[in-house]
């Protein structure tokens, strides 16, 4: 664990961000907050890392490690007046049981941590080929090449050099500030987002809900035998689960309870998935959008959207500059995705096609590598159906339909690959990295009656923010 340091200074970094975000609004809950922490602040130090090796070339990893110190003394000392009442703060009276909930629930996760940590490293140190042959090779071109880091976009494309630098910046930060580039850095990367996804999700649930409704949904996601086997292959696929879901979650908390500072969160994490993988600039587009036709939508007065959507924009464009950026001044063009012209044929682009798709999908979730948790989310989207466009749960529903019929439109138009092949490689990635998400979904239309159906008002939980 020697490599842990940088993750530390990530974090805190994160936390005092969060801390100087909600400054002024309610509370956010200590584990809520903890783990949004620690993702906003490695993609903040993953951008910072990347920037610097844009404007300062050879001199990029001094520049991001001064740059990320530089930015956690002011966090830190912006802040410093308010972490008092963040930490395990709460405005009512704190009794035992409730402390008690909380020490049980940290320990909980430390040894979690602790014990995925072990299992990384004793059984996939060095993780998948994508690991060692796209994310750790372009990390070492940042760490070792100096002057000469861009010759990691002429590299073949079975290196996909059109794909973002956010994994393989946090690696370069990470190796700068321990001064080798040792394979701690990389696992314990994807260690954090394993167990972030967990806790997020347990946090999400529990906000609106109670503990043991959490840690149902918990469990649920750590039985799920591919999830943490891929999580600890690390692949970008773990990291896309993480930003999805905290934007995903983000959202919706700024949405149900009006919270500007949610809505300013949001868009840094949407920012951030733009910036992993080239699935999630689509994603990013997808929820961008249909979160901005809700809010102008006849359901919010104008007053309300305006203070919700100036901020998602602002968070957005923010961390989506250095996406932009990244994209067009040094990725060359994606092979995997050819632009749709009316001059080319495409061979799948019919009902065997879909039919192929459909099946392949199929095949995919009943797969015994999931267990049953596919099995469960679609029961629960079975007797919660009637609740899918209800307020907004409608933001999530539009999300998976839209989403799943752009992925339906990419594989369609595979003309450089088999598309069996490319399915049988592909598919699971793509359910690893929406489960998170999906599952937040499903107990959300799950709850929603508790809430919506009996009384629609604006109370939402005894005790809001509680984790």
């Amino acid at each position: 664990m020697s490599a842990m340091p940088p993750f530390i200074i990530s974090f805190l970094i994160g936390y005092f961000l969060i801390d100087v975000i909600c400054l002024h609004e309610k509370k956010i809950g200590f584990f809520l907050h903890s783990f949004l922490a620690l993702g906003l602040g490695l993609g903040i130090s993953a951008t910072l890392t990347f920037l610097s090796f844009c404007f300062f070339q050879k001199s990029g990893v001094f520049v991001a490690i001064f740059t990320n110190f530089i930015c956690l003394a002011v966090l830190s000392l912006w802040s410093v007046n308010n972490i008092k009442k963040t930490l395990f703060k709460n405005s009512e009276k704190r009794n035992f049981l409730n402390q008690g909930a909380n020490l049980f629930i940290f320990f909980f996760f430390i040894m979690l941590i602790w014990n995925i940590y072990k299992i990384a490293v004793y059984h996939n140190p060095y993780g998948g080929w994508d690991a060692w042959a796209l994310y750790d090779m372009k990390a070492r071109f940042l760490f070792l090449g100096g002057a000469h880091w861009k010759n990691l976009f002429a590299l073949h494309w079975h290196t996909q050099p059109s794909y973002p630098l956010l994994l393989s910046s946090i690696y370069t930060l990470a190796w700068g500030m321990i001064g080798t580039n040792s394979f701690q850095a990389p696992v314990i990367t994807a260690v954090m987002f394993t167990v972030s996804c967990c806790g997020l999700l347990f946090s999400g649930v529990a906000r609106y809900s109670n503990i043991g409704l959490g840690f149902i949904f918990l469990i649920l996601l750590l039985t799920t035998p591919f999830f943490i086997i891929h999580g600890l292959s690390q692949y970008a696929d773990i990291v896309v689960a993480y930003y999805l879901l905290a934007s995903v979650i983000t959202i919706i908390i700024s949405l149900r309870e009006s919270r500007k500072d949610f809505a300013f969160l949001s868009g840094l994490f949407l920012g951030f998935l733009s910036f992993t993988k080239n699935e999630g600039i689509i994603m990013m587009s997808i929820l961008v959008v249909i979160t901005s036709v809700y809010l102008f939508s006849k359901r919010f007065s104008d007053k309300r959207s305006k203070k919700i959507f100036i901020p998602l924009l602002i968070g957005s464009c923010f961390c989506l500059l250095t996406t932009g950026i990244f994209k067009t001044f040094f990725a060359p063009p994606n092979s995997d995705i050819v632009p749709f012209s009316l001059k080319t044929t495409y061979q799948f682009l019919n009902i065997d096609g879909i039919v192929l798709i459909t099946r392949s999908m199929i095949e995919e979730v009943v797969s015994y590598k999931w267990g049953n948790v596919w099995f469960v989310i679609f029961f629960i989207l079975l007797i919660s159906f009637h609740k899918v466009f209800y307020k907004e749960a409608a933001v999530l529903t539009c999300f998976f339909i839209f989403y799943f019929t752009a992925l339906f439109m990419v594989y369609l138009t595979t003309i450089n690959f088999d598309l069996s092949w490319r399915l049988s490689r592909t598919l699971s990635r793509i359910f690893h990295y929406l489960l998170p998400s999906a599952l937040f979904f499903t107990y959300y239309l799950f709850n929603i009656k508790i809430f919506f159906l009996k009384k629609d008002n604006r109370r939402r939980i005894k005790t809001p923010g509680r984790f």
